[in-house]
C-alpha cells in the first residue's frame, strides 16, 4: 500500500465528514495551545506539536503530511485516521455537548478517548489479526489531564471492546469507513499482512 492510497484515505474521510485536514506545525492556534499546555505541565510543547494529532470540531491537525510514510507508516496512519474521525463522529452525534464535555471533564474525556482508541484496536486487528495492548493505549491518557480513575474507565472500555474485536467485530463507524475504503483499494488486511507496515 503506497503513500497515494493513504493520502486518498485521509481525503476520502475528510470529504465524507466535511472536515478539514490542517498541517499542525503551521497552525498558529496550535502553537499557542502547545505553549499553554507546556506551562500547565500537561504535555511538553514539542511533544504536543510533533507527536499528537488534535481534532477540534471539524478541523483535524496532523503533525505530518497525510500519506507521508516516512513520518508514520501506513498502518499507523490508518489507525490514527479512524481514531481522529471517530471524534468527528462524536461531534456529529452530540453537537456542542461533546466539545464542552471533552474540555470540562477528565472523566468524560476518558470515555470518549476510550471509544476512539477502540478504533485503534479495530483497525490494527483487521490489518494484522493481532490485538493491541489495552493497558498501553489507556495509559496515553496521562497526557490528557486525566486522573488514574479516569484512565481506569478508559481501560475498562477497551477491555470490553477487545472481546468483540477479537471475534472480528467492528464497533465504530469511522473504523468501518476506513476499512471499507482500504478494502475498496484492494487491501485485504490480515489476509495479506505484507500490504501494511505492522509497526505501531
Amino acid at each position: 500500500m503506497n503513500d497515494d492510497t493513504i493520502r486518498r484515505m485521509w481525503d476520502h474521510m475528510a470529504e465524507l465528514h466535511q472536515a478539514e485536514l490542517i498541517h499542525k506545525p503551521d497552525a498558529l492556534e496550535m502553537k499557542i495551545i502547545a505553549k499553554a499546555l507546556d506551562r500547565m505541565g500537561i504535555v511538553e510543547h514539542d511533544a504536543f506539536m510533533q507527536s499528537f494529532a488534535t481534532t477540534v470540531g471539524l478541523r483535524i491537525y496532523l503533525p505530518f503530511e497525510p500519506g507521508d510514510l516516512s513520518a508514520r507508516c501506513a498502518l499507523a496512519q490508518a489507525k490514527l485516521c479512524a481514531h481522529e474521525f471517530q471524534h468527528v463522529v462524536q461531534l456529529e452525534e452530540e453537537g456542542t455537548d461533546f466539545m464542552w464535555g471533552y474540555l470540562r471533564s477528565g472523566a468524560y474525556r476518558a470515555i470518549k478517548e476510550g471509544l476512539a482508541y477502540t478504533c485503534n484496536l479495530e483497525v490494527h486487528h483487521w490489518a494484522t489479526g493481532e490485538l493491541l495492548d489495552c493497558e498501553e493505549l489507556a495509559q496515553t491518557l496521562e497526557h490528557y489531564a486525566c486522573t488514574e480513575g479516569d484512565i481506569a474507565v478508559c481501560r475498562a472500555i477497551l477491555r470490553s471492546a477487545k472481546v468483540t474485536v477479537q471475534d472480528g467485530g467492528i464497533l465504530n463507524r469511522s473504523s468501518r469507513e476506513v476499512i471499507s475504503f482500504l478494502e475498496g483499494e484492494g487491501v485485504q488486511g490480515r489476509q495479506q499482512k505484507g500490504q501494511l507496515d505492522r509497526r505501531k
